[in-house]
This record gives structure tokens, C-alpha cells and sequence, in this order.
């Protein structure tokens, strides 16, 4: 329960995600494992150590590995969305 409590973040609204090309990105690569969380929910400062964590992540269920580019655009929309 602990590790959910730290770790478990709201589901976006289609409302705050927006349809852009970043948003697009930003729901197909955070949904393939579970519900899309809120952009949000995350600090500016955390979205690089998320991205991160969700990089490797994907590299230990052997799934397609982000791009650089991947990781910058995912980096910037989460701290373009999230509270200041």
C-alpha cells in the first residue's frame, strides 16, 4: 500500500492533455502499461527522472526503447503541463 501511495499517480482528463502531436506521443508511449496518469501530478523538475525510469522500464519488458527525441519531447509536454 505504501508503494502505491508514493507512486500512484491520477488518470489525465482528455481535457489537460490536450491533441497536439506531443500530447499524442505522451498517451501512446505512457498507456502501454497502464492508464495514462495526468501530466500534472508531476513537478517540472520530476518529468526527467520519469521519463527515465519509464525508459528503462520498457528496456526490462524488452518493448522499443525511446528515441532521444522520444525521451526531450515526453520531457518537455510533461513540464509544459504540469504546475509550476
Amino acid at each position: 500500500v505504501a508503494y502505491f501511495q508514493r507512486n500512484a499517480f491520477p488518470a489525465a482528463s482528455p481535457a489537460e492533455l490536450g491533441d497536439g502531436p506531443e500530447a499524442a506521443l505522451f498517451v501512446e508511449k505512457c498507456s502501454g502499461c497502464h492508464e495514462t496518469p495526468s501530466p500534472a501530478a508531476h513537478g517540472p523538475v520530476d518529468a526527467e527522472a520519469l521519463v527515465a525510469r519509464l525508459s528503462a522500464r520498457l528496456a526490462m519488458r524488452d518493448m522499443e526503447q525511446l528515441s532521444a527525441e522520444e525521451q526531450a519531447r515526453l520531457v518537455a509536454f510533461m513540464q509544459q503541463t504540469s504546475p509550476k
